[in-house]
């Protein structure tokens, strides 16, 4: 209450929820109005002893693809799985992931703010260094020739995993190699006392290919005044993302002459 009769704002914006967070239950007494709905697909690693036996609940034809895409990328150079624990290595990994992500969102003709905010490639550069606060980052890295394929961010507090960045090489797209390193990542989850690898919000179809189930994940909007009310049910909850939809139907070539035009 200090807080909103201090600044009086209009609306309190919430972003990514997830139906397990602690103010779930504060924002269930709350007027609060749901603006948009998502999930975060995740891997029950806890439910088998080792990654030969969980993947058995994948489809013969599905692995079989996998270790096809494998065969083929080697064919391509020298190939490496790198994951450095600190220190500079992982530093320069976790910046490559950033801009190789950076790249990707272009190529695409998306934007985002967060992505291409300076401090992101910090945040994570440091934490992936872990010089003075270890963080439970890890970074991994498909390597070929040298050059990086395909990068994962992730972070690890006690048995979970939570991926935060997974980007490939637009030089290797047709390769597989995101497909390949996120398959490495969970194999050696098994067996550091891992219960579950979460893939995080929104719910892209090759997360849900690996997972197993998902949690709810919403943004909300708490109107605080008469006009914050309509701000977020007319903006908020119809208007953004009508737009948002309308973005993603346009074709990747015309995204992108839009987005190259307002700076993205």
């Amino acid at each position: 209450r200090g807080v909103v009769g201090e600044v009086q704002p209009d609306v309190a914006k919430l972003r990514k929820v997830r139906d397990d967070a602690a103010i779930m239950p504060l924002l269930a007494v709350l007027p609060q109005i749901k603006t948009q709905e998502l999930a975060a697909p995740y891997l029950d690693i806890a439910s088998a002893p080792d990654f030969d036996t969980y993947q058995e609940r994948y489809s013969p034809r599905s692995r079989r693809n996998r270790r096809r895409l494998g065969r083929r990328f080697a064919e391509r150079g020298k190939t490496e799985f790198e994951r450095p624990q600190d220190g500079a290595r992982a530093r320069e990994l976790a910046l490559a992931a950033i801009d190789l992500k950076r790249d990707w969102l272009k190529d695409r003709g998306l934007v985002s703010t967060a992505l291409f905010d300076p401090r992101m490639a910090d945040f994570f550069a440091d934490v992936a260094e872990g010089a003075s606060h270890p963080a439970g980052c890890q970074v991994s890295a498909l390597m070929i020739d040298g050059t990086p394929a395909a990068v994962e961010i992730t972070l690890k507090s006690k048995d979970h995993i939570a991926m935060h960045v997974i980007v490939f090489n637009l030089a290797y797209e047709k390769a597989g190699a995101g497909v390949l390193l996120l398959e490495e990542t969970i194999a050696k989850s098994f067996g550091n006392g891992c219960r579950t690898f979460d893939l995080l919000s929104p719910a892209d179809g090759y997360k849900v290919d690996w997972a197993d189930a998902a949690v709810g994940v919403g943004d909300y909007a708490v109107p605080l005044s008469h006009k914050g009310s309509l701000y977020a049910r007319v903006y908020l909850g119809l208007v953004r993302p009508g737009i948002k939809r309308a973005l993603e139907a346009m074709p990747r070539s015309l995204r992108r002459r839009l987005t190259a035009s307002q700076g993205g």
